[in-house]
């Protein structure tokens, strides 16, 4: 599928220096082994408007590892969360946490345009460099907002949602020297209250029987399938999860979400087919994908698709 694969000379053998034991530890529970997942350097595509010929990325004909093309350029495995996420003409769409700009470039490419999209960052460095890039890639409908995504308030929901959320980040293979420096069990924890809160904003910002799609650039369980089953959990059961104000998960800024029966929506996994990717399923959660950068040569994601009931 790819050419040879590149070996990282004279950092392979340093990072088993720099791997925390707790790290290394829980990628054997995984059943993973740190040393193999950081052994190789990811290729970087370039996405463009039309179909490429010429080496395109296997799970995107849009994208290619030919270097003299023009576009967008971005690792292959962050297409995936918009792949999975297929946005179409006429839809209202929102990624919540959009810096520096591929995914929303990518859901404007991908609707030719024809979308309501929403584009959401709560750092203003980083959402002026989103908004270099949706200017240099001539998205010019796209809606720019500066906001918490934890407290994201609209007056209307979505068909569809996007959600990378900041994670650990230790899937950049190339970042994980400093990734380490700041590595620890309790930022694990930290992170994963944020992204708790976050895809319960999602959620509530989604129209019923809209779609949700949930990544990470991280290999934690717990800020994958554990924030996804979160969510799964408190929308399954009996009684609505009320917050501190009184409000309960199923309901935003605009009206109750719940029917006027008092019935609530709940959440539910959709499983994700991407031809040509090599991956795992997800921990416990065959629906959700894992990719590990050996498997097709680029950064590590977790994926899953999350379904709003009707």
């Amino acid at each position: 599928m790819h050419s040879k694969v590149l070996k990282l000379e004279g950092q392979v053998e340093s990072m088993g220096q720099i791997f925390p034991q707790e790290f290394t530890a829980r990628m054997q529970v995984l059943g993973q082994n740190a040393e193999r997942i950081y052994s190789v350097i990811p290729r970087k595509c370039i996405r463009t408007r039309e179909v490429q010929a010429k080496d395109p990325v296997p799970w995107y004909d849009k994208a290619t590892f030919d270097t003299s093309v023009k576009g967008y350029i971005q690792d292959p495995a962050s297409l995936i969360p918009a792949i999975v996420l297929d946005p179409r003409p006429g839809e209202s769409v929102l990624d919540m946490c959009a810096a520096p700009g591929s995914k929303t470039t990518q859901i404007w490419e991908m609707t030719d345009g024809d979308v309501l999209l929403y584009s959401v960052d709560v750092n203003n460095r980083r959402l002026m460099r989103l908004k270099k890039n949706i200017e240099l890639c001539g998205c010019d409908s796209v809606k720019l907002i500066r906001a918490d995504a934890r407290k994201l308030k609209f007056d209307f929901q979505f068909d569809k949602i996007l959600l990378d959320a900041p994670c650990s980040g230790e899937g950049i293979v190339l970042k994980a020297h400093k990734t380490f420096k700041i590595w620890s069990e309790n930022r694990v924890a930290r992170l994963t209250k944020d992204q708790k809160k976050m895809i319960k904003r999602a959620f509530s910002l989604l129209k019923p029987g809209g779609v949700l799609v949930y990544s990470t650039c991280t290999f934690e369980k717990e800020e994958n399938e554990d924030v996804v089953q979160w969510l799964l959990d408190i929308t399954n059961s009996i009684a609505p999860e009320k917050s501190r104000k009184g409000d309960s998960l199923y309901s935003n800024s605009a009206a109750q979400i719940n029917s006027g029966s008092g019935s609530l929506y709940s959440a539910s996994l959709e499983k994700i087919d991407i031809p040509n990717l090599v991956c795992d399923r997800g921990i416990d959660m065959p629906e959700a994908i894992r990719i590990y950068p050996y498997q097709n040569q680029t950064n590590g994601f977790f994926v899953a698709k999350i379904k709003k009931s009707s």
